[in-house]
């Protein structure tokens, strides 16, 4: 049975906010969304485990019995006694665009990966045939956090597995580190142990240095990608693999009512698909259709029942 691993920080999230202050409260974080997806779809077939910390308090518990009534493995570091699990909430616009606002500096997921807890976390990262994480996950992570998660991607790497990075490139996220240059070297690390880069144009531009897809796609090729897939939103995913590019546009989606986690629950989609046929093509096919099928409905996670139809 194949395991994933998925890394980075998952908060309490309110979203839905009324006109009398009344809020749904869920919990989401790009990775987490991911790796929810990830269990959905794999119904056992194949474990899927999250590397992430949180609090004691009584919202972190209930994300943690959350996570794993999704049947996602935790390791025993998940709870950090005393600390204080972090928040952000959602406002979504008409066309369903959001804005988010975070309370997250005190947030356990910002130590992933150090003090006394980092071995056994690194263990739990190396011990899948893929791994995932994404630009948010570094941004919020010690630089000694980053080092240990890169000797994990490594490891994984060197012994025949996967190792996907979503660039989800937030600038807000690395205001502490005032030089453009040392942030573009972390993500260029991170995109060389990689087995698989996605981001979209934008993110590549800010991140290197601005230029075609198919460019960017060739230089991440010599660092050491072997597929990289560039967002076009609605316009689709450029795919670069072994010297060959390829253009897939999504079927529109039936409604766009929430557009938070599309990203995320493609990444689902693909890796899924990826990990059971290595079919390419088919795998970007299904990332699309579940993203699809996710924006119609309000939140990060969306019910059980509406994924039946993916």
């Amino acid at each position: 049975m194949k395991t994933v691993v998925c890394v980075g920080e998952v908060m309490v999230e309110l979203s839905g906010m009324s006109a009398e202050g009344l809020a749904r409260i869920g919990f989401g974080g790009d990775t987490a969304n991911t790796a929810v997806y990830l269990a959905r779809l794999a119904s056992g077939q194949a474990k899927i485990g999250y590397l992430t910390r949180l609090g004691d308090d009584p919202f972190g518990l209930r994300i943690a019995d959350a996570l794993r009534a999704e049947a996602i493995l935790l390791p025993p570091t998940a709870v950090q006694p005393g600390r204080q699990t972090g928040l952000y909430a959602i406002e979504v616009a008409a066309d369903g665009s959001r804005s988010f606002h975070y309370w997250r500096s005190a947030s356990p997921a910002r130590d992933l990966l150090t003090a006394g807890n980092a071995e056994v976390e690194a263990a739990f990262a190396t011990s899948c045939h893929a791994l995932y994480f994404s630009g948010i996950t570094l941004a919020i992570m010690s630089p000694q956090g980053r080092e240990n998660l890169l000797a994990a991607a490594r490891r994984v790497r060197a012994k025949g597995g996967i190792v996907m990075f979503d660039l989800n490139y937030r600038p807000g996220l690395w205001r502490h580190m005032a030089d453009a240059g040392q942030i573009g070297e972390i993500y260029r690390e991170f995109m060389a142990t990689s087995s698989i880069v996605k981001g979209g144009l934008d993110e590549l531009d800010a991140v290197l240095l601005p230029q075609s897809a198919a460019r960017h796609a060739d230089n991440l090729h010599h660092l050491g990608a072997a597929v990289v897939l560039v967002s076009r939103d609605l316009d689709g995913m450029d795919v670069f693999h072994a010297g060959e590019n390829r253009t897939l546009v999504p079927k529109p989606a039936a409604k766009v009512v929430d557009t938070t986690a599309a990203g995320d629950s493609f990444n689902a989609g693909f890796l899924h698909a990826y990990l059971k046929s290595s079919d390419l093509i088919h795998a970007v096919q299904a990332g699309q259709s579940l993203a699809a099928t996710v924006v119609g409905h309000k939140g990060a996670i969306i019910p059980k029942d509406a994924m039946q139809q993916v």
